[in-house]
C-alpha cells in the first residue's frame, strides 16, 4: 500500500486578483505557491491587495433588520370578515 508523500511545491492556475490575496496569504503563515506557467508570457498591471481584499470573501452577511413596518399588504375581504396579510 502507498502511502501519500509530502510535497513541497504545488502548482494553481489563478487570476492575478487571486494571486494577489495568494501572496498577502503568504505573509501571514508558511504558504509556498507557484503561481502561474512560466510559459505564459501575458504582463497584466493589477490594482494590488491588501488584508481587506484579502478578507472580504471571509464576511459575514448581516441578518436582515428586524422590526419596523412591513414593505407590503394585502387587505383580504371573505364576506363581512377583513384580514390583513403583511409581508
Amino acid at each position: 500500500e502507498e502511502k501519500p508523500t509530502p510535497v513541497k511545491v504545488i502548482t494553481l492556475e489563478v487570476s492575478l486578483e487571486e494571486a494577489e490575496r495568494l501572496a498577502m496569504a503568504e505573509n501571514g503563515g508558511k504558504l509556498r505557491l507557484a503561481l502561474r506557467s512560466p510559459l505564459n508570457p501575458e504582463v497584466k498591471k493589477t490594482k494590488g491587495a491588501d488584508f481587506k481584499d484579502l478578507m472580504r470573501s471571509h464576511q459575514l452577511i448581516p441578518p436582515p433588520p428586524r422590526g419596523g413596518k412591513p414593505k407590503e399588504q394585502v387587505e383580504v375581504i371573505q364576506g363581512t370578515a377583513r384580514k390583513t396579510m403583511k409581508f
